[in-house]
């Protein structure tokens, strides 16, 4: 099943976003937030918002869904923005299955722009965490940086973000 959301920043698209990618998800809690589902028990949460040189990603597997799957899809991302689309691939595999609890890292990532055939790769772009959660699992959350340049030049204030990803259980 395909998930589909569509956010539209608040504000002016190329203010200073306050993001920084370490790790720290506190940042996030000044930004718009949309919950997506496949089904009626999973939920994630996931936002965009930018700044002048990058749009940032932010995706949290399952917050606070005790017994729902929680470990960070690394692919099948597709992000839209004004009719342009673009393949994201996050270079997770070698801590997904390591990571405990409390624990993360930096990770590079892949962006395949469908208009132009064009691959970039980002190095240390994002990272990811696996948040302590009551339930004794470990939640995945990422964030990631992609420059804006990636999804053309024309991103404004009534910009249409959309993210789907048919791998996400």
């Amino acid at each position: 099943m395909s998930l589909s959301k569509t956010v539209i920043p608040t504000g002016v698209a190329h203010a200073s976003s306050g993001i920084t990618i370490d790790g720290n998800f506190d940042d996030w809690k000044s930004q718009p937030f949309q919950k997506w589902t496949t089904d009626k028990f999973t939920y994630h949460d996931f936002g965009f918002t930018t700044d002048d040189k990058n749009v940032y990603v932010y995706v949290s597997m399952a917050p606070g869904n005790p017994g729902n799957y929680k470990v960070m899809q690394p692919s099948g991302y597709q992000i839209t923005i004004n009719n342009r689309t673009c393949d994201l691939t996050l270079h997770v595999n070698d801590k997904l299955w390591s990571l405990k609890s409390g624990e993360g890292g930096r990770f590079s990532a892949d962006v395949w722009d469908r208009t132009q055939n064009h691959d970039t790769r980002l190095e240390n772009a994002g990272y990811l965490l696996r948040e302590k959660e009551a339930d004794g699992r470990g939640n995945d959350v990422m964030e990631v940086a992609i420059p804006i340049g990636t999804f053309g030049n024309d991103i404004n204030q009534s910009s249409t973000f959309t993210l789907k990803n048919p791998n996400c259980p």
